[in-house]
């Protein structure tokens, strides 16, 4: 299944000189009005908050094959990134990240979850630095015979893991629980009944990007460690750090693998 090398020439550059980045990797419909405007919360958030973080959208899916190699080709695409990010701060004398952030919507977690594995490897863009990934109904299947692949194995090398999950939409096998992650299980919230969905969206896929407009109506409280986003500071929780701002730790001692909360 991955005889042909997908085709790198026409991804974004990125290039992070910040202590901190964060990679959003789209679904497979590419860019759209709620993933721009997801990176862009996130920097807005950062500002607030006085974290130093580069933040990019990447739509992978000029470099993807047929439909059934896309997983195979989004994890390419992740280990691309984690070598360039690399190499570009390598070049410039810059230590690797501090802390690095992969999002992944849809099937873009396959590329979100191989950036994080070869991050937290010690590629050398997060070399023992905090490395996170965050999977927003993420698709599952990978490629033809893989069944549930990413439910079993998505977040095992990740620092920190979280899935916000929806239950109720047509998308074949986003509706479960990821085993190695903190589940976020967002089906029944009540701002879904308020949330206007954008006119790029497909209605009848509206289930399926919800995650994604639920994480960003929430990032004050989700970015960084508990007491340190706009919920305000937590009487007697130690406040853990990565470097400069505030901390962006978040633990499994706190939010534990495989627990599914309904919010």
């Amino acid at each position: 299944c991955a005889e042909r090398p997908p085709d790198m020439s026409g991804l974004p550059r990125v290039a992070p000189d910040a202590p901190h980045a964060c990679l959003v990797f789209c679904g497979a419909g590419g860019s759209s009005s709620l993933t721009r405007a997801l990176v862009g919360a996130i920097r807005d958030a950062d500002e607030a908050a006085g974290l130093e973080r580069n933040s990019f959208e990447v739509p992978w899916c000029s470099a993807r094959g047929p439909e059934w190699r896309a997983a195979y080709d989004g994890e390419a695409v992740g280990r691309h990134y984690a070598e360039a990010i690399a190499t570009w701060r390598q070049e410039r004398g810059l230590p690797p990240l501090e802390s690095l952030h992969a999002v992944g919507i849809s099937v873009g977690a396959f590329a979100a979850d191989a950036l994080a594995a070869a991050a937290a490897a010690g590629t050398g863009a997060a070399e023992g630095g905090y490395v996170r990934l965050t999977l927003l109904d993420p698709f599952t299947n990978r490629g033809l015979f893989g069944v549930g692949h990413g439910l079993r194995t998505f977040g095992e090398a990740a620092t920190f893991c979280d899935h916000v999950l929806n239950t109720d939409d047509p998308v074949p096998s986003t509706n479960a629980p990821v085993a190695r992650a903190h589940v976020l299980d967002v089906t029944g919230a009540r701002a879904r009944r308020e949330w206007a969905v954008p006119e790029d969206e497909p209605r009848f896929l509206a289930g399926h990007s919800w995650p994604t407009a639920w994480f960003m109506q929430n990032l004050g409280s989700l970015l960084y460690a508990p007491g340190h986003g706009a919920e305000g500071a937590v009487a007697g929780r130690p406040q853990m750090r990565v470097g400069a701002g505030p901390s962006v730790v978040r633990t499994h001692g706190e939010f534990p693998r495989g627990q599914v909360v309904r919010v």
